[in-house]
């Protein structure tokens, strides 16, 4: 995963430091085994603070920057659980 943002952002500066806030990315991910009938509130609102709120919160704190110098990128990673389903497993 690393290799792949450093990749897709241009990896490091001449110094070996990271380009900050050129390029963002993130892979933030959860999932809860429980029938969906089982499931409470606290465990639906956790997942989606993780799987969801997340991206909006990377976004929100590096997008400033970027728009001041003029570009960046933003790189979101999902599960391949994204695109299967199981009758155990939210969402």
């Amino acid at each position: 995963m690393i290799d792949f943002v450093r990749g897709k952002c241009g990896g490091r500066r001449s110094d070996g430091g990271a380009r900050r806030d050129r390029c963002a990315g993130h892979n933030a991910g959860m999932q809860h085994r429980q029938p969906i009938e089982n499931f409470s509130d606290a465990d639906w609102l956790k997942l989606m603070n993780t799987n969801l709120n997340s991206a909006f919160y990377v976004a929100r704190a590096v997008i400033p920057s970027m728009k001041a110098r003029g570009s960046g990128k933003i790189i979101n990673i999902c599960s391949v659980l994204s695109f299967i389903s199981r009758p155990s497993i939210v969402p």
